[in-house]
């Protein structure tokens, strides 16, 4: 669909549930976008607090919006809901607490004009409460065809596994909807998007300001096992639809594994045999992440030390997220 100025539609979806205090900053990024030629779907999730009157009252004020009150089901259905009234030829997702630079989309249609790219990924900044943050860097423009996407989003090269700094083409959600009821919902259908995709666009632009808060479903003393379940999950759709590129997932799974056991090694309540588990889970691919050459150098000393040296590496991660760590 496009307006009289021949510039694609990109529908926006908002999920909303009890931000009242931080929704005004969200909607006004994306409400004074440069790009104009934009639909605002929010997603009014059930909340509790004032955050629905606040929806209607931006409705009421920029026909571009449109709101949808529903019962609480969590963000994968308010996304869900959302991409169900998208009129756009693009969909991109904004988390009702994080903002967007006001001209990312004008930035990345911009450069999509001479590629066409089904995906386009932007990268992010990542802003703690205390004012600090973290600039996700993308040296250079870069266009992925076919499966290049797919393993580059594997395989620790700026191409991240969130929704939220991309520009999907419409039409890759005709069959594809975010998992009800889980958490690392994003991982869930990511590699699904990226196979449909014939190509992706990685621009190296700012675009999406992530914010850490305390009580986000994000920051949690307990371990999420959604995101390993998603790349267990992911390593059997490439079994069954890439089987040539199977090792690509079986080392992210590998990879998955180790993310899960730094955050085990870090909580209050130590769980031993979860720790046990990833470390067993991740030996068994160790194959894989030595096969793989689109992992750097460092990515795979870190897995050597992992599972050859596992004392060293804690005390190794330990030392890196008390005074260098940066998310």
């Amino acid at each position: 669909m496009k307006s009289n100025n021949n510039k694609e539609l990109i529908s926006i979806i908002v999920p909303v549930y009890n931000v009242e205090k931080y929704l005004n900053r969200c909607v006004d990024s994306i409400v004074n976008q440069t790009y104009k030629n934009i639909e605002i779907i929010l997603v009014d999730d059930g909340s509790k607090d004032k955050s629905g009157e606040i929806c209607d009252f931006y409705a009421k004020n920029d026909e571009r919006i449109q709101v949808i009150h529903k019962k609480n089901g969590g963000l994968s259905d308010a996304r869900n809901h959302g991409i169900k009234k998208a009129k756009g030829d693009y969909i991109s997702f904004v988390d009702s607490d994080d903002w967007i630079e006001e001209d990312i989309y004008e930035k990345c249609m911009n450069s999509n004009k001479k590629y066409n790219a089904d995906i386009i990924n932007f990268a992010i900044q990542i802003n703690h409460s205390d004012g600090k943050y973290y600039n996700q860097s993308i040296k250079e423009e870069k266009i992925l065809y076919d499966n290049e996407g797919l393993i580059y989003l594997n395989t620790f090269k700026n191409l991240d596994i969130s929704a939220c700094n991309k520009i999907f083409r419409t039409s890759l959600f005709n069959d594809i909807e975010f998992p009800f009821g889980k958490l690392c919902e994003d991982c869930y259908i990511m590699f699904k998007l990226f196979h449909k995709a014939k190509s992706v666009l990685v621009t190296p632009y700012i675009g999406y300001h992530y914010f850490k808060r305390k009580g986000s479903i994000t920051i949690s003393e307990n371990i999420n096992l959604d995101y390993l379940y998603a790349y267990e999950e992911q390593m059997n759709y490439f079994r069954e639809n890439i089987p040539e590129l199977l090792y690509i997932a079986e080392s992210s799974y590998a990879f998955a594994n180790v993310t899960t056991f730094n955050n085990a090694i870090m909580k209050k309540k130590i769980q031993k045999a979860l720790i046990k588990d990833t470390r067993k889970n991740a030996g068994k691919y160790s194959k894989s992440v030595a096969k793989n050459g689109y992992l750097s150098r460092g990515k795979k000393i870190q897995f050597f030390i992992f599972n050859r040296f596992n004392c060293l590496y804690k005390i190794i991660i330990k030392i890196k997220r008390k005074y260098g760590n940066k998310y």
